[in-house]
């Protein structure tokens, strides 16, 4: 598990817990799935009103991070609170 103050920093606390988790299962000769490897391509593609792309470009970079990333953290969140009150 991994988590962090802001979205950056919550992104290299993960980095960091995967490389562990890498390294621990090496060190244990457990089996490291090579990347990609997970079958579906995980490729989500989504056209937006311009408002709104305009709005989320300027809110990742604010926050430092890529239009990806960030709304990627939007819909993690909003699965979290769905699962959290069903």
């Amino acid at each position: 598990m991994a988590d962090g103050a802001t979205i950056p920093e919550a992104l290299e606390s993960a980095r960091d817990a995967v490389t562990s988790w890498i390294l621990t299962a090496r060190e244990f000769g457990d089996p490291v799935p090579e990347p990609g490897k997970g079958g579906e391509s995980g490729r989500f593609v989504q056209r937006v009103p311009k408002s709104l792309h305009r709005k989320l470009t300027a809110r990742a970079k604010q926050e430092g991070v890529s239009l990806n990333t960030l709304v990627l953290d939007f819909i993690a969140e909003g699965i979290g609170r769905r699962e959290s009150h069903p």
